[in-house]
Order: C-alpha cells, then sequence, then structure tokens
C-alpha cells in the first residue's frame, strides 16, 4: 500500500466539484506561462503565476507576455471547449457556455496594464 492513499478509497465528489474551476484556471495560466517562455528570448525567472526579468529585459517581456495571451485565445474558446470536452466524455448534457462580451481581445496587445 502506498502511504496517504487509502485503500478502495472513493473519490470525494464535494472536493472533486469544487476543484474543477480553480484546477481549469490553473492549467489555462500554466499554458501562458510557456507559451510566453517560448517567445521570450532574454533571460527570465517565473514563479509560479509571476514573471521576472533583467530591468533591461522588462519591455519585451511585457509584449511577449501579451503577445502569448493574444495568441493563446485568438482562435479557441477554452469554456467552450472544456464543455464539449465532458459532454463527449460523459455523454453529459450541459448548459451552454455563457455569452462573450464586446471586448476586442487585440487591445492586449497594447495594453500598458496587462500583467503586474
Amino acid at each position: 500500500m502506498t502511504v496517504g492513499i487509502k485503500e478502495k478509497s472513493k473519490p470525494n465528489k464535494s472536493k472533486a466539484s469544487t476543484s474543477i474551476a480553480p484546477n481549469f484556471i490553473h492549467s489555462l495560466d500554466a499554458s501562458h506561462l510557456a507559451l510566453t517562455i517560448h517567445y521570450f528570448n532574454g533571460e527570465m525567472l517565473p514563479v509560479h503565476d509571476s514573471y521576472a526579468t533583467h530591468a533591461c529585459d522588462v519591455d519585451e517581456l511585457s509584449f511577449k507576455t501579451r503577445k502569448a495571451f493574444y495568441d493563446l485565445y485568438k482562435d479557441t474558446d477554452p469554456l467552450e471547449n472544456l464543455r464539449n470536452s465532458l459532454q463527449e466524455a460523459f455523454g453529459m448534457d450541459l448548459p451552454e457556455a455563457p455569452q462573450k462580451g464586446e471586448f476586442n481581445l487585440k487591445e492586449v496587445l497594447r495594453a500598458t496594464y496587462f500583467f503586474a
């Protein structure tokens, strides 16, 4: 028996259902971090959801962070993809994802205060 795992333990449905949203968002943040690292040419220190670099590279890192975010979401709707995946995998009938607002994602590329 592995330490910390009870034999024949059942999943805690309550904990599983409340962890879906934060884990989903964390996965999107991790994808954004990975793409930012791929785009950035300078030295970088990623710490969870924060990035650090030399002062001379801040402007480039700032732009690459915004570009990675834009590229990650310009052609996809992660919430709709999750909904469709759950419906397909489990035969669930889920409500429609919330309707998108009017935000123009290209504005991220010009944002001064996109990421701190």
